[in-house]
């Protein structure tokens, strides 16, 4: 993430660094800072509308304060993804849990409680956020969210039960659906699967997709 003064931030699973332009410098020790007899890890890395950078953790979510250059913890608990949506929304997956919230009002924040076969025990949480939509993956099963009344629709099945769907996007009327290891999926406005494009067999299972981008010439990678 590009934080407000132009600096690169990035995570690893045990390890958070800044990119300051001439240097790679390691700002996990403000993190310890914290809680220094704990177990950290790092999620992703985002910055609200209003310039606010944020980092998700095993222990909460962060916000950086620029003026102390320190953290902050707005949110306590485990957090599994952390995204801003495109109406400056921050959602979030807390302790197995969906929310979202506005970053003026924090601590506030919206749940969106989910129906039992969504959260069943063994099966991978995933959310996206999308400029349509927000989707929630459980296992092979993609929902989208309707954040008026809080309901989860089903609108695709793809791969197995053991499936791990990473990443969404929509483009000139499909909806394409990256998976772990069972492939990319084309999905038409209402779900269908038209097509799959599966990895090269000599890669087996050495090989994990991870992320879908939409460069300026209206290519997917």
């Amino acid at each position: 993430a590009k934080d407000s003064v132009g600096r690169i931030w990035f995570s690893g699973y045990d390890a958070l660094f800044m990119y300051n332009g001439s240097a790679f410098v390691r700002m996990d020790d403000l993190v310890t800072s914290l809680s220094p007899s704990s177990y950290w890890n790092y999620g992703q890395v985002v910055t609200d509308y209003c310039g606010g950078l944020y980092v998700g953790t095993n222990h909460g979510l962060l916000r950086f304060d620029y003026g102390s250059r320190s953290f902050e913890s707005v949110l306590d608990g485990n957090i599994g993804s952390v995204m801003v949506n495109g109406d400056g929304t921050v959602w979030l997956i807390r302790n197995n849990g969906i929310e979202s919230f506005s970053p003026e009002r924090l601590p506030a924040v919206t749940r969106y409680p989910m129906p039992p076969e969504i959260s069943a025990p063994g099966r991978t949480l995933t959310l996206v956020c999308t400029k349509e939509y927000v989707y929630a993956a459980s296992g092979g099963d993609l929902y989208r969210l309707n954040r008026e009344t809080g309901q989860y629709v089903l609108f695709a099945s793809v791969g197995g039960g053991s499936c791990v769907i990473r990443d969404v996007m929509e483009c000139n009327g499909s909806v394409y659906v990256l998976t772990l290891m069972d492939g990319l999926y084309e999905c038409d406005g209402n779900g269908r699967i038209g097509r799959d494009f599966r990895l090269p067999l000599e890669y087996e299972k050495s090989a994990g997709a991870k992320e879908l981008h939409l460069d300026s010439q209206g290519i997917i990678w």
